[in-house]
């Protein structure tokens, strides 16, 4: 009965996304729910709740709180020996990142995001696991960001419009030098 969203978010918070580390030798970042796919999640939420209660064959149990507050605002920590299992990274060519690869807040993702409701003992809620991201826009720890190939669209709105040669327009003018045109005389 899991429910599976993409959804396209940067990184905020602290970030270890490749390399386990730190004290619980585990990996972990945060991002924002868009708020497009907010309310879907918080609907698939309570679904979920409704359906794990079910199962609880009569009994009273007590209702877990979504992994993320009103906002969307989510913190996830993944690997080690608590906790979901490392999971892949790839870049917009499907590849996958080099664990040595530098990925730090700023950076745009887009996450694969399964919601599975559960029953453990009187407790039920629903487990927000992520399952795989690609890497949209790599910022690095000295600040630099890689966005990858521009298109056309993007070139012109970053360069914006000006003097200069127009294709719909055009103004040719012969640049060559006269030693040029007399190299190519036969």
């Amino acid at each position: 009965m899991a429910n599976r969203f993409l959804i396209t978010t940067e990184l905020e918070g602290y970030v270890n996304a490749l390399k386990p580390g730190g004290k619980f030798n585990k990996c972990a970042f945060s991002f924002r729910i868009p708020e497009k796919d907010l309310a879907e999640m918080n609907e698939s939420f309570e679904s979920g709740l409704k359906w794990a209660e079910s199962k609880a064959n009569g009994k009273r149990v007590s209702r877990e709180l979504p992994k993320w507050d009103e906002e969307g605002y989510v913190t996830y920590g993944y690997g080690g020996e608590q906790g979901p299992p490392l999971f892949a990274w790839v870049d917009s060519e499907g590849k996958p990142l080099d664990l040595d690869t530098d990925v730090r807040r700023g950076t745009k993702v887009r996450l694969i995001v399964d919601l599975k409701p559960y029953l453990y003992g009187n407790k039920v809620g629903v487990s927000l696991k992520v399952k795989g991201a690609r890497v949209l826009q790599l910022v690095t720890g000295n600040g630099a960001v890689d966005s990858g190939d521009l298109t056309a669209d993007e070139v012109a709105a970053l360069l914006g419009t000006g003097d200069g040669y127009k294709q719909s327009e055009p103004n040719v003018k012969d640049g060559r030098t006269e030693e040029q045109e007399e190299a190519y005389e036969f």
